[in-house]
């Protein structure tokens, strides 16, 4: 299942609305085949798993996501598996959409069916995206900065470039890569105009910028959009008046209703790289899904050198937000904490 979990990971923004999804075809401890679903609309990671093995009659089919039973865009993928002669079934996490009960499909077809399996880590995080789309049609929100060791994500004078490592780096691209919009504050844009596509060797699609601009301090930066135009960039303003032809000005005055507005936008993942202020409207509003931390081993004091999260926070440590996942992995010196604030899976109760 880990395997699988690795393959589902090979999925990019392509997918949404779909969800990510990774499987292999395994017959006596023999790795026959694998398979990812890579773009809304073609195959199933099920799909493409076995069509690339030449016979599966008799193997055990790992798949991260429960196999649907309905037709979509594409067949019901519990119809191939039934056809290839799979006998066992290991999944993932139930489906949590229109997809949900191939498991019992393929139970009554007399096939040994196991899962879901809810512990495994990675499973519940690789599917959260949709799961909030589809249970609260609302956009999937994961905050990303680097820091030191003493809290800080630039130095008194501004200067952020850079805490983390190169590797580090890599590794927030790959995100990016999955994520099919990336937000930053005004704040960012003014100090760094900064071109908020994939690099660090990693493929996939630039995803959607959004600038979050209330006072509409960079409408007047021209050369800085028209070098986003072909992407769509979407800014958050009160202001809907004097922004290039090509900027759709969204208006949102409440913040805890950005993840709705972005949704209907068409956004299903926002990776957020601002600074303190862009993070702390979203802790305030409890827009927070997810959070990507890497902490360099590295100091630089300063009292007003800005920490990761501004906003107005809380006033009573027993107030303290908390992770109730999280995972710590190191990256050349850089460690990364990352983990999830809230599991929108129906079968996950969050504590």
């Amino acid at each position: 299942m880990s395997l699988a979990l690795d393959a589902g990971r090979e999925g990019t923004s392509q997918v949404y609305p779909n969800p990510r999804v990774g499987a292999l075809v395994v017959r006596k401890g023999k790795l026959l085949s694998q398979g990812a679903h890579l773009k809304a609309g073609c195959a199933h990671a099920e799909v493409n798993a076995l069509e690339q093995c030449e016979d599966a009659v008799g193997a055990t089919l790992y798949v991260t996501l429960e196999p649907c039973s309905h037709r979509g865009k594409t067949p019901p993928c519990t119809q191939l598996i039934l056809k290839k002669g799979i006998t066992r079934v290991v999944y993932g996490l139930a489906d949590p959409g229109p997809g949900r009960g191939g498991a019992e499909v393929l139970r009554k077809a007399g096939l040994e069916v196991d899962g879901p399996m809810m512990d495994l880590p990675g499973l519940v995080e690789l599917l959260e995206p949709f799961c909030k789309n589809i249970l609260k049609q609302e956009t999937y929100f994961i905050q990303k900065w680097a820091m030191t060791l003493d809290g800080k994500i630039a130095s008194v004078n501004g200067d952020s470039k850079w805490i983390s490592n190169e590797n580090s780096r890599k590794k927030a691209h790959k995100v990016r890569a999955y994520a099919d919009g990336i937000m930053v504050g005004a704040g960012t844009v003014l100090a760094d105009q900064p071109s908020l596509s994939l690099r660090h060797e990693v493929e996939g699609p630039d995803s959607c910028p959004i600038v979050w601009d209330p006072e509409a301090e960079t409408k007047f930066l021209g050369p800085w959009w028209e070098k986003l135009k072909q992407r769509n960039p979407l800014v958050i303003s009160k202001s809907n008046q004097g922004w290039p032809e090509f900027v759709e000005s969204i208006q949102c005055e409440d913040p805890s209703q950005l993840g709705a507005v972005l949704f209907r936008r068409g956004l299903h993942c926002v990776l957020v790289e601002g600074g303190a202020g862009l993070h702390g409207v979203l802790n305030d509003a409890n827009l927070t899904d997810a959070i990507m931390a890497f902490i360099a081993p590295i100091w630089i004091g300063g009292k007003t050198a800005p920490s990761a999260i501004g906003g107005k926070g809380v006033e009573e440590m027993s107030q303290a937000k908390r992770l109730i996942r999280q995972e710590i992995s190191y990256y050349e010196g850089d460690l990364l904490l990352e983990g999830l604030a809230k599991v929108h899976h129906p079968d996950f109760v969050n504590s």
